[in-house]
């Protein structure tokens, strides 16, 4: 009777698992009768269970108290694996998958879990066996299907995942990271018709590319994080950052002045300026992830031209739409943010899944960051929408269109770019008219009435 009690709370354990329930599924199993030959199995749900809320200590210290009581436990080498993943030691968490399959072949969520591995280095075939065995294993399972979904032709892909994600969303209404997830299938399914599908990119090439490009030094970025700080130290003893008039003295975007005063300068000495340390430390914080990885992408002489064209289109944009004092360097932030996405969308046949994660997290770091005036009013949204869009538009004349040469090759031999030199200088030339046409336009027209 009490083995049958047992298995009874396992398999309510299990299914709470499942719908991501991980407290509840811990204090069913912390109720669940001792048994000594299943000891291994609900110590093996516990650790599951703890991975699931992040308390990877505790839940590698339970998995290897399961292994020390059954070395085949297929369940606690998979949270092994899922732990060595969160924590990026890729080969150890293959390892931890492989030895969960070789203990029992039939257990889904490790062939599941090696297969999305697989698929985001890239190695693209081994990953679909893992993927479709993990289907037939449980084809219910709505994550299984979502995962098998990813081989399928771009325009039947997201039709799949969508669906594969409605069903998780019946199982877990009040998932915030579903609706977003088949949010984001409504919105990639038109983009996929306008790329082309290429073939899988060779890891070995794209990780060394990726490393030659990390291996430079993004010292312009180094240098506008320390004038930022030293203006808002200047500002401080100087009045303080957060008063209006110390702003506006110093060079922040005022519509009227800009307009009637014909003080263009501010439309550029704005994004210097910050309104209070914690103003400062977001923007220093976004620059230094976002700028010093494009300033390696691209150069620093590139990174410049983006980096002062978006700051001045945020400006105009902002001058255009609101009469409101404006500082910061986010209009700036936006436009590399921007040509970041373009730079990893042009070059995803030299980068593979590099790429793709990249544009990724910039698409989705730019939505919430352009949904953020609507919670703050105080958030010049004008600027942000004005420095990505300048930001897109000069990443894409300026940016670097690469190839790859063929490995092996020295690390910093391995890339060059596509494009003429002189080409590029053209087209940055003609942005630069294109930008001051509009600036004058703005100015001329005066919309926002300042």
């Amino acid at each position: 009777m009490q083995f049958v009690e047992l298995d009874s709370t396992l398999r309510q354990a299990v299914d709470l698992i499942h719908r991501e329930r991980f407290a509840e599924a811990l204090r069913v199993l912390d109720r669940a009768p001792g048994a000594t030959s299943q000891d291994a199995g609900r110590i093996g749900l516990r650790a599951e269970a703890l991975a699931g809320l992040a308390e990877f200590d505790k839940a590698s210290a339970e998995a290897r108290q399961a292994l020390a009581t059954d070395p085949c436990e297929p369940r606690a080498h998979y949270v092994l694996g899922i732990i060595a993943s969160a924590n990026n030691r890729k080969q150890e968490s293959v390892e931890h998958f492989s030895r969960s399959i070789a203990c029992d072949p039939n257990f889904a969520p490790s062939h599941h879990a090696l297969g999305m591995l697989l698929w985001s280095a890239g190695y693209r075939e081994p990953a679909a066996r893992e993927m479709s065995a993990a289907t037939r294993l449980d084809p219910g399972n709505w994550r299984y299907a979502a995962g098998a979904a990813l081989q399928l032709p771009a325009n039947q892909r997201y039709a799949a995942q969508r669906q594969a994600y409605l069903k998780g969303l019946s199982e877990q209404p009040g998932s915030v990271r579903l609706r977003a997830r088949i949010g984001g299938t409504y919105l990639a399914q038109p983009l996929s018709r306008f790329a082309r599908a290429k073939s899988a990119v060779d890891p070995e090439v794209g990780f060394a590319a990726y490393q030659q490009v990390m291996s430079r030094r993004p010292l312009v970025t180094y240098a506008l994080l320390v004038i930022n700080l030293l203006v808002y130290i200047w500002l401080e003893l100087h009045g303080g950052s957060t008063n209006s008039a110390v702003l506006n003295q110093y060079g922040a975007k005022n519509s009227f002045a800009i307009v009637h005063g014909h003080e263009i300068w501010r439309l550029f000495t704005a994004a210097f300026l910050h309104a209070g340390f914690s103003h400062l430390a977001v923007n220093s914080l976004s620059l230094y992830f976002v700028g010093t990885l494009y300033e390696r992408c691209v150069g620093s002489l590139r990174f410049m031209f983006v980096y002062a064209l978006a700051a001045i289109g945020g400006s105009v944009f902002s001058v255009a739409a609101s009469t409101d004092l404006g500082v910061g360097a986010s209009g700036a932030i936006f436009g590399i943010f921007g040509a970041l996405g373009v730079y990893a969308f042009i070059n995803r046949g030299v980068f593979g899944v590099i790429s793709r994660k990249l544009v990724s997290s910039v698409i989705g770091l730019s939505i919430l960051n352009l949904l953020l005036p609507l919670a703050d009013p105080n958030i010049d949204g004008w600027a942000h929408v004005g420095g990505l869009v300048t930001g897109v538009v000069t990443g894409l004349v300026v940016g670097p269109w690469l190839a790859a040469r063929r490995m092996p090759v020295s690390t910093n031999a391995l890339l060059r770019d596509r494009r003429n030199p002189i080409i590029v200088v053209t087209f940055a030339f003609v942005t630069c008219v294109v930008l001051a046409v509009v600036t004058v336009l703005v100015l001329t027209v005066n919309p926002a009435g300042a």
